[in-house]
């Protein structure tokens, strides 16, 4: 039938001229369709706002909804209680939003009287944290069943700031030894304060309409604050008891507060007893695992002290060794035999090995698209093997990377029933079978275009991931005129770009782990500069070895062919125009094998803040034909440039901790292109070029000019300045005259020193500070370590899940103005080195 709509919306509760219009501003209104998912958010909604607004203690019930003749009459049910306004009082140091950020009220709780003395011991706790030890928070409550002040009554005393630790009961460690281990807990305790974000929340839930101002905490152990004090002193106690003296304690803590001076005082008691060493080592109950295999496994030897985490540490140790043999439902415990006066103790592993377990069956649930024999032959585990978790994990992270589902789970049946044979189901979630984004739009420089992006992560259901892209413009409708393209065909002044992608994570006929991909790409452009036609095809493996090694290599066959203009204006070119340019005039057809090798000892690949990570690469390419022949039948022109060379580059990186909250990175990279023949020339895309955000960030993006180059191109100034017909002048002189930096050819070899301290502001901001130092030159020859050049900056970091999203600005320490160098440069990027 007819939908059923709102004949009538009313609150169960006398708020006046606010009811009216709370009420108006529900989705639920007079004459709309009656949705109840939505009426439930109206209900949120509407206590949201009368805590916003004052109305603390407010209860909104389940909205009722009575359908008749004439529609349905809706109630929402709302005891608002009185309107409560927030106070303080006492407070001479710190302000209302400081003070209200902390209070911590909770919208989903009452403001009732143990939540109000909630509010206030944090409030308190607050207060301590920075320095005033002795402040008192008190709560008063004033007015009638309409209005109600909730007022925080303060006394701050005066702020202390502590001079001196003493420590008493202490014999077997000294003093510094207790002082390292006190700091280490009162920095642990410091750091599990809110943040900004968690406090504007808790400000906006106590009705505050201001930011609140963060007041910045003392150091750790300059200001006291019992519990995180004790929490330090259990932090000392548990580093006693991890050195064997077991019957370790804490006896109490005394604090003198110095009123006049402002200082305090602190006194720790503790208590040392014994110390407890391992007399000897047993192991009871293993028949299936060596006693010589047990042994590699012990964190424990005679005469060491008995730590209570080293007999945790082998306990799980040898549950490990029987996991990877199959006996998941292996026990081990420990007994200790102290002497009689604890100073000794026998140490005895008791081993109950239960069943080894077999795989009796694997099944595969989940996957509607995807073929099961590739699924199958992507597991490490089959029927009839002994089940091993790390086969289980390793087959998991492996179906993952095919990346053709959202989740994949292996799961035992009935876990918890100990048995020999036990049945895995693979559980698989799918990814979106396939998309299409097609798309319009207007290019200043380029005209109307179209493009399409398609891609299919799961061809034929053989876990391949096909990927297409595709797009067309037309110069000639440019807003910028384009002369260059006015009198050609339609078709012929047309521009585009396609690429073709196929994907496989994993070669399944090999019995290791290979992925494979194989793209194409064809393109033509027109510029002002240039007309250019480039087609590539390339293929590449991707083989995993045993972490942290990885290996690659990719086979390039690419064509392009340049027909530069007559006349350049330098000041008309795009960076892509400078690259493309770095190719000859003509056509150059050549291939290129590309091997690389890395280690990567890194914490988070994208956001390292501890490790090391080294990579080396290489780079052989070879021109294919000549000029005026063809290849492959006749489908590839022969190159009009030869080349045949070698290129080497090397990275080292290495991540310092340096407290908490700062990370030292490290780097050094260097290359050279070695010529394999004398007529060898090697083309722009093969040399090295340096500045911008990954090399030098004093400089634009690839704007160094190599070393050996300066003073050729200055010299060329000087013969250009005392030439009167100008006929000495070069291009390069002529973009100097004019004001350009002149455009950089690039380098057969460079060197590059990267130094960054980060310091994190938040989880989420960073701040770096940076150095540069390094160069590149055309004559590898004529590298010397004098000729580096440097630079300094500092930058931004937001942490985001693709990677840290960096802006840079980076100043150039000694810029030549002679060639038009910029003293600083800005940069955006995501991802660190």
């Amino acid at each position: 039938g007819a939908p059923t709509r709102t004949a009538e919306v009313s609150l169960g509760a006398d708020l006046g001229e606010r009811g009216a219009a709370l009420a108006a501003g529900l989705a639920t209104r007079q004459g709309a369709v009656l949705d109840l998912d939505a009426l439930e958010g109206d209900a949120r909604q509407l206590r949201l706002r009368l805590l916003r607004e004052g109305w603390l203690r407010a209860r909104v019930g389940e909205p009722r909804a009575e359908v008749g003749a004439g529609g349905a009459r809706v109630l929402i049910p709302v005891v608002a209680g009185p309107r409560i306004e927030l106070r303080f009082e006492g407070n001479q140091s710190l302000g209302g939003p400081e003070l209200r950020a902390e209070l911590g009220l909770d919208p989903e709780q009452p403001l009732d009287e143990p939540a109000l003395e909630a509010a206030a011991a944090r409030l308190r706790a607050f207060y301590q944290e920075r320095g005033w030890a002795a402040a008192r928070v008190e709560v008063r409550e004033t007015g009638g069943p309409e209005r109600v002040a909730v007022t925080f009554v303060v006394e701050e005393g005066r702020r202390y700031r502590v001079t001196r630790v003493r420590f008493g009961g202490t014999a077997a460690r000294a003093e510094p030894w207790l002082r390292e281990r006190l700091r280490e807990g009162l920095e642990a305790a410091a750091g599990e304060g809110d943040d900004a974000a968690d406090a504007e929340r808790l400000s906006r839930a106590g009705g505050s309409t201001a930011p609140p101002r963060r007041l910045a905490r003392p150091e750790p152990g300059d200001a006291w604050t019992e519990p995180a004090w004790n929490q330090a002193v259990a932090r000392v106690v548990d580093a006693y008891r991890a050195e064997g003296f077991l019957a370790a304690g804490h006896e109490g803590t005394r604090v003198l507060l110095d009123a006049r001076d402002g200082t305090a005082e602190v006194e720790i008691r503790l208590r040392e007893g014994p110390q407890t060493r391992i007399e000897s080592v047993a192991f009871e109950g293993n028949r299936a695992v060596s006693l010589a295999r047990i042994l590699e496994e012990v964190r424990l030897r005679p005469g060491e002290p008995l730590a209570y985490a080293a007999v945790e540490q082998t306990r799980s140790a040898l549950l490990g060794v029987y996991s990877r043999e199959g006996y998941l439902y292996a026990r081990v415990q420990d007994q200790q035999e102290p002497s009689a006066d604890g100073t000794r103790t026998a140490l005895r592993f008791r081993i109950e090995e239960g069943p080894r377990v077999h795989i009796a069956a694997v099944s595969v649930a989940g996957a509607q698209r995807t073929r099961e024999s590739i699924v199958r032959s992507t597991l490490e585990v089959h029927p009839g093997d002994v089940y091993d978790p790390a086969a289980v994990a390793r087959s998991q992270a492996a179906l993952l990377r095919l990346g053709v589902f959202r989740s994949v789970a292996l799961r035992l049946d009935e876990p918890e029933v100990p048995e020999s044979e036990k049945d895995i189901t693979v559980e698989l979630a799918e990814r979106p079978w396939r998309t299409l984004a097609p798309g319009a739009g207007y290019s200043l420089a380029n005209g109307p275009r179209a493009f399409a992006e398609f891609s299919q992560p799961n061809l034929l259901g053989l876990a391949l991931e096909f990927a297409a892209r595709a797009k067309v413009n037309d110069p000639k409708y440019a807003y910028y005129r384009r002369p260059d393209v006015k009198d050609l065909k339609p078709l012929d002044r047309l521009e585009g770009y396609l690429s073709l992608g196929l994907r496989d994570p994993r070669l399944h006929f090999l019995p290791f782990a290979v992925g494979a991909h194989v793209d194409g790409v064809g393109e033509r452009v027109h510029r002002r500069a240039y007309d250019m036609t480039r087609v590539a095809v390339s293929g590449g493996l991707d083989v995993a070895l045993a972490a942290p090694l990885a290996f690659s290599v990719i086979y390039e066959l690419e064509v392009d062919d340049i027909e530069k203009s007559t006349s350049v204006d330098a000041q008309t070119l795009t960076r892509a125009d400078v690259e493309r340019l770095r190719f000859p005039e003509g056509i150059t057809t050549l291939h290129s094998l590309r091997p690389a090798l890395s280690l990567d000892f890194r914490d988070n690949a994208v956001h390292p803040r501890s490790g090391w990570f080294a990579a080396v690469g290489a780079d052989y390419s070879h021109s294919l034909g000549g000029g005026g022949r063809y290849l492959l039948f006749g489908l590839i022109p022969g190159s009009e440039v030869y080349t045949d060379l070698l290129r080497l580059q090397g990275t080292l990186s290495g991540y310092l901790p340096v407290g908490r909250d700062t990370v030292l990175a490290l780097s050094v990279r260097a290359g050279r292109v070695l010529p394999l023949s004398a007529a060898s020339r090697t083309i722009g895309p093969k040399r090295f070029f340096m500045g911008g955000a990954s090399t030098m960030r004093g400089w634009g993006e690839e704007e160094m000019i190599p070393e050996d180059l300066r003073t050729d191109y200055l010299r060329q100034v000087a013969s250009c300045n005392g030439s009167l017909s100008g006929i000495a002048c070069t291009d390069a002189a002529r973009n100097v005259a004019a004001g350009q930096a002149p455009i950089s050819v690039g380098g057969q070899a460079f060197l590059l020193a990267k130094a960054e301290a980060r310091f994190r502001l938040s989880p989420a901001v960073e701040v770096g500070v940076f150095a540069d130092l390094g160069n590149l030159w055309v004559d590898a020859q004529k590298a010397s370590l004098a000729g580096l050049r440097a630079d300094v900056g500092v930058g931004l970091r937001f942490v985001t899940p693709i990677g840290p999203a960096v802006l840079d600005l980076g100043v150039n320490t000694a810029p030549d103005r002679r060639l038009g160098e910029a003293w600083v440069a800005p940069h955006f990027s995501i991802g660190l080195f």
